[in-house]
């Protein structure tokens, strides 16, 4: 929990008595009344700092975390948090599996992931006085109940998972509500041929200037949804969400959520092209075992993340364009890493799995602060595709080689450039 110390300063009448003053310690988040000071400085200290080993809720908050060696000695896994109305799936990662990851690469994010305890889709969404006509817009092929929030129900009934029904709803004042969709039927979240959404809207025709693109604040997603390529796209104010242990992943599925800060993904999912590209405020990714990538950009220019743990296929671009990303840990049954963090310009050290053979035509460039690209677990020496892979960085950057294959790797074809320039090291000689 954070811990907030209010230092109240003087009276807000600014009269002639003596001022108030004192400190007020909170032991949990929450909104207080300091309407009766004239001032308020509040400090947030964090109980938990990050390591290399992080539990994360699915808002991003981070509940737990332990060096490599400390999380290697658990006997089971940290405590589960608890949120009234979700019911809880268990973190992302069992023991066994998460114990094996960091043993390999030295570093992990783990996250929660959990249901709607009353199995309906929960959309939150802050209104103001401009915006309460909202369209809320879906297909189904049977009947929802809509809970608008505010005391108001609606059924809409459909006949075809392809149309979109497109139901309107007055709100009397400007607020905070959080919406309801039940239905016995699977919910279909349609999207439209741009990116732009179409799930809370102005009007029937989608546009990108649409004023209620921010108004959503979080989701919960249900088992009972299919979700279409853009259907979240551009939901600019969203800044969490749940998404279902059996979620389908479209391309575009968040791409442009500004504000989104956190993906927690279930258990061994497909991550579509694009999924989160231009999710600029994302600060943390946990990816489950066996997460299996699309062939383009689940990560690009995501500018706030900082780490990137992964496991599992992929075959093209993950994270180009990620100026904060500092720390990647990947394992992996892909032979050959392609063009995957470009522009990645405070990128300091990547691991390179063992069974990687071949390194495509750009992997590391204009990674500006790139310090050491380890490869001390190749079996072989890696085939490098062009001499772009690390282009563009500083000169100062080395080749972490294992000692056996130092000799033939500085004569190899196209690291001999790298050699030339003293780059590649033996790795008793690094991590002496």
């Amino acid at each position: 929990m954070d811990i907030i110390s209010y230092l109240l300063g003087k009276n807000a009448g600014g009269g002639g008595g003596p001022s108030p003053s004192g400190t007020i310690s909170i032991n949990q988040n929450g909104e207080y009344d300091v309407t009766n000071y004239a001032s308020a400085i509040v400090n947030v200290s964090d109980s938990v700092q990050e390591n290399d080993v992080n539990f994360y809720d699915y808002d991003g908050t981070l509940l737990h975390s332990y060096s490599a060696n400390d999380f290697l000695q658990l006997t089971e896994m940290p405590e589960s948090p608890t949120h009234e109305g979700l019911t809880s799936q268990g973190w992302n990662w069992t023991l066994s599996d998460a114990k094996s990851y960091v043993q390999e690469c030295g570093m992990l994010q783990i996250g929660h992931t959990y249901l709607p305890s009353d199995n309906k889709i929960h959309i939150f969404v802050r209104l103001d006085k401009n915006t309460k006509e909202p369209y809320l817009n879906f297909a189904i092929n049977g009947t929802a109940t809509i809970d608008w929030g505010d005391g108001n129900t609606q059924d809409v009934t459909g006949s075809s998972t392809s149309t979109t029904l497109n139901t309107q709803h007055i709100y009397s004042k400007e607020g905070s509500y959080e919406i309801k969709i039940s239905s016995n039927s699977t919910i279909y979240l349609k999207g439209t041929s741009e990116t732009f959404q179409s799930l809370f809207t102005e009007n029937t025709t989608f546009s990108e200037q649409d004023k209620y693109s921010n108004k959503v604040k979080k989701i919960y997603l249900n088992n009972n949804v299919n979700l279409a390529t853009y259907c979240l796209c551009s939901l600019t104010g969203i800044k969490s969400i749940v998404l279902p242990t059996n979620i389908n992943y479209p391309n575009y599925l968040m791409s442009y959520c500004y504000d989104l800060e956190a993906v927690i993904l279930p258990l061994g999912k497909y991550l579509s092209n694009y999924s989160y590209q231009h999710c600029t405020n994302l600060k943390v990714v946990s990816l489950s075992k066996n997460s299996v990538f699309g062939s383009s950009g689940s990560f690009d220019y995501c500018t706030s993340l900082k780490r990137l743990t992964i496991d599992g296929h992929y075959n093209n671009t993950i994270a180009n364009d990620c100026m904060d990303l500092k720390d990647i840990a990947i394992r992996t049954d892909t032979t050959t890493m392609p063009g995957d963090f470009n522009y990645c310009y405070n990128l300091e050290y990547i691991k390179i799995p063992s069974n990687i053979t071949t390194i495509g035509g750009s992997l590391c460039r204009f990674c500006y602060e790139l310090r050491v690209v380890d490869f001390r677990d190749s079996q072989s020496v890696v085939t490098l595709n062009n001499n772009n892979a690390f282009g563009s960085t500083n000169n100062s950057f080395i080749i972490v080689v294992p000692d056996n294959l130092y000799e033939n790797w500085i004569v190899a074809n196209r690291w001999t450039y790298w050699a030339s320039t003293g780059q590649i090291i033996k790795a008793s000689d690094y991590y002496e």
